[in-house]
């Protein structure tokens, strides 16, 4: 992508974003959602400054990237949309109405650049090095266990009282991850875990009773002789952090190839004092505490190299088909081994996230030099040697 090149941006109502979608063919499995114009409704004109030819694929882009980002304060998401061929992606994201916000050109480091800034990765996250496998219902079960303590804590500072000595019941789990769901209230664990963790079973008191028995096996809690449950000595420094989640944030991939759709996502949560991971790995979930350099650098080479393996899947394909073609024949069988899937390795290791690619792990971009610091998250400017603003030597200079 051309460094030279300054972003644009437009707002599109929702006439002016259908338009742009179903103008040029059939929308393919990835195209934006645009809701149709009601009837006798005028005909929607785009903005002159708008090259439209230049955007007919967006009907049938070949990737997808949507970037969820929860605080506090607020939610923000971005879609960014690529097809093969090109180096650049265009960001597509939904507005209020049913309108869009566009922005091109546009690259992974815009992508990276909101994860770190929303998530606070400019500046070093402790890894606890803790790392489990455990189930969808003992996530919920952790997320309400959490609340439940802290809410503990809460009532008893605001009655001047010593808070009660022996953990909660399963009951208070129970409810407040249900608050947390039903609320959606990003000030609780339960929330966002609800919000930003795909495939988490339906909450019942029997999945927060099996949930906690899964987080008992993994190490993460106790259950006390009188039946009421508390974080396990090992995962005392987190319970020492029980103050507000600070933000998470959910990055999904989604990847056309042989007419199939292969995608994938992983969340982030900033609590519990640390950083934590968390990637669904088959029936379970990896939930694992990572550091804030590692994520940085992890996140630019798993971005990269998914955008990279559509432009490799161009030059192999041969020229590409206008926008809209219909392809006859019966479509090949997706190649189980190639996948955007962003794995997590052992936090333990020191490997915080690893991509895998159709030989199992994506390029070696440990030469390629990466557009943000991974100490500090800061803008590097082209072939720099150093950060300058935190002094790292930066990975793939020849200095």
């Amino acid at each position: 992508m051309n460094k030279s090149v300054r972003m644009q941006s437009w707002t599109l109502d929702a006439a002016q974003a259908h338009c742009l979608i179903t103008g040029v063919g059939d929308p393919g499995p990835l195209a934006p959602e645009a809701s149709p114009p009601r009837s006798g409704a005028r005909p929607a004109i785009l903005p002159s400054s708008l090259d439209t030819a230049s955007l007919s694929w967006l009907c049938d882009p070949g990737i997808k990237i949507r970037v969820t980002m929860m605080t506090a304060a607020n939610a923000q998401s971005l879609v960014a949309y690529g097809h093969k061929g090109r180096d650049s992606l265009v960001g597509f994201t939904p507005a209020a109405e049913g309108g869009y916000n566009l922005s091109l050109p546009m690259d992974t480091g815009h992508i990276l650049a909101l994860v770190t800034t929303g998530l606070g990765l400019e500046h070093e996250i402790g890894d606890l090095r803790m790392s489990a496998h455990v189930s969808g219902a003992a996530l919920l079960a952790l997320a309400g266990l959490v609340d439940a303590l802290r809410q503990r804590q809460l009532e008893s500072l605001l009655a001047r009282m010593r808070e009660p000595e022996g953990g909660v019941t399963s009951d208070e789990v129970y409810l407040r991850a249900l608050d947390g769901i039903v609320t959606a209230d990003s000030r609780w664990t339960a929330t966002l875990m609800h919000a930003l963790v795909d495939g988490l079973p339906e909450l019942k008191t029997e999945t927060v009773d099996a949930g906690l028995n899964d987080l008992r096996t993994a190490g993460l809690a106790v259950k006390s002789a009188g039946g009421t449950w508390r974080m396990a000595e090992e995962f005392a420094l987190c319970g020492a952090h029980l103050q507000l989640p600070l933000a998470g944030a959910k990055i999904s991939l989604e990847r056309q190839q042989y007419g199939k759709v292969d995608a994938a996502s992983l969340a982030l949560f900033r609590m519990l004092g640390s950083l934590w991971l968390c990637r669904h790995e088959h029936d379970r979930y990896v939930f694992a505490s990572v550091s804030a350099v590692s994520t940085v650098s992890q996140l630019n080479s798993i971005l990269t190299g998914f955008v990279n393996a559509r432009l490799a899947d161009a030059k192999t394909a041969g020229p590409a088909k206008p926008a809209g073609t219909k392809t006859s024949g019966p479509a090949k069988a997706a190649d189980a081994k190639t996948s955007p899937v962003a794995n997590a390795a052992n936090a333990k290791s020191g490997r915080a996230i690893e991509a895998t690619g159709s030989s199992g792990h994506l390029p070696d971009h440990g030469r390629v030099q990466s557009k943000f610091c991974t100490h500090c998250g800061s803008r590097l400017q082209a072939n720099a040697a150093y950060c300058t603003k935190c002094g790292t030597k930066i990975v793939g200079s020849t200095t």
